[in-house]
């Protein structure tokens, strides 16, 4: 039979064991908490200086770093081409690039947004030429249809050398002159 006294000094240490388990586990949560999460959206399909600088600055406002890449379909319904790179090739480089700590794909569904239902960024930063998703993630923030996050818009670098369509076009250009 154990004696009453030892009986308190058993509850008690396993009370303070508790105790600072709890202290360990709140302490853990608000050090979790505190890393600053920053998500980007993008097609990625030629990576050029440009991407590189808006990844960069991205990373800057941020302690974690999600890529969320566009699908094939979502790129060929909302800008009426299919990319030259599939996803699994741009999904690749950019996890290579090791620019980030996630690279996920987008919804299937275009303007869902389940992704970022999925990973509540703290902060969504945009480049400086995705108007209609900024527009469209204003609305559907103080709609209540998504979580609350801050919305940037992110500068650009060399926008008139750098710019993915500005590329292609060149390289089209370049290959018409050489037949």
């Amino acid at each position: 039979m154990v004696s009453s006294v030892k009986l308190g000094k058993l509850i008690k240490s396993t009370i303070m064991a508790r105790k600072s388990t709890n202290d360990q586990l709140r302490t853990t949560r608000s050090r979790v908490r505190a890393r600053t999460c920053v998500m980007v959206f993008g097609v990625f399909d030629e990576l050029h200086p440009g991407h590189i600088h808006f990844l960069g600055s991205a990373r800057a406002r941020g302690d974690i770093l999600i890529i969320v890449l566009a699908r094939d379909a979502s790129v060929k319904e909302l800008k009426g081409r299919t990319p030259r790179n599939a996803q699994k090739e741009r999904t690749t480089r950019l996890r290579d690039l090791r620019a980030a700590d996630k690279v996920v794909l987008g919804d299937r569904l275009p303007g869902t947004y389940e992704v970022i239902r999925k990973h509540r960024p703290h902060l969504i930063a945009l480049g400086y030429d995705q108007h209609a998703l900024a527009a469209d993630l204003r609305r559907k923030r103080r709609s209540g249809t998504l979580p609350q996050f801050k919305l940037i818009r992110l500068g650009a670098y060399g926008p008139d050398r750098y710019h993915s369509s500005l590329i292609g076009r060149k390289e089209r250009a370049a290959r018409i002159s050489k037949t």
